[in-house]
């Protein structure tokens, strides 16, 4: 599933936990595509914020290891770069 499909669903699953009676699609959003944007300017609002959330999120995560377990990373390095990249973990 691509980032847009991915958008589509988790939009569609968003509007049917609020509105069930709404009946919305993911076809239905999909048919509002207009380009690389939405018709709808509230769609393509959403759409823009959707990018825009995955698109500034890098996070350098430290090299693998290859130990007698396989190839693994540093617990500890990981949570360092998370917590550096403002994410939170559970």
């Amino acid at each position: 599933m691509g980032m847009r499909e991915e958008f589509e669903a988790a939009a569609c699953a968003v509007i049917l936990a609020d509105h069930p009676d709404s009946g919305l699609t993911v076809e239905e959003i999909a048919t509002n595509r207009e380009g690389e944007s939405y018709k709808s300017s509230a769609w393509a609002g959403m759409w823009w914020a959707w990018q825009a959330s995955r698109e500034e999120l890098v996070i350098e995560l430290p090299r693998a290891l290859n130990s007698d377990r396989g190839w693994t990373i540093d617990r500890d390095e990981t949570i360092e770069a998370l917590t550096n990249a403002g994410v939170s973990y559970k």
